[in-house]
């Protein structure tokens, strides 16, 4: 699932959690910088001057994405269960121009990648929590 995710042109990395029990996935996702700030430009209520940070935050932006990332995973054959059904995008990465890491959430330094960048499942859960347990909670 993470495989087709990341053949999203507006993904630079994911994460997909299905907790116990639980009948459907979520995932969070890092977004490239370059493909959300054209896509912003196309979307029309994003409003003058809005950040990429805040224009990630817009329904609009999110559904967009959502939309490109489910085509990926139709296009790979999964099955229907197996596409996030909540997808948290995760925008503090992104810089608006003054910042020289974009697009890079999970790293070895922050806990979230193991040496060989790997992902720390533990340690995502750990730091996405609330965003994992809102997704729970509202579609359920």
């Amino acid at each position: 699932v993470e495989e087709a995710m990341l053949r999203s042109r507006f993904v630079t990395q994911c994460w997909v959690h299905a907790a116990p029990g639980a009948a459907f996935l979520v995932a969070v996702i890092v977004p490239d910088q370059a493909e959300v700030a054209a896509l912003c430009e196309r979307v029309p209520d994003i409003p003058e001057g809005a950040t990429l940070q805040e224009a990630c935050m817009r329904d609009s932006v999110q559904a967009l994405i959502q939309q490109d990332v489910l085509a990926c995973a139709r296009d790979l054959g999964l099955a229907s269960h197996e596409f996030p059904r909540g997808i948290y995008v995760e925008s503090s990465s992104l810089s608006d121009g003054a910042g020289e890491t974009c697009g890079v959430a999970f790293t070895v330094a922050n806990g979230c990648l193991t040496p060989s960048h790997k992902l720390r499942r533990t340690a995502l859960l750990h730091r996405y929590r609330a965003q994992v347990d809102a997704f729970y909670q509202r579609l359920c």
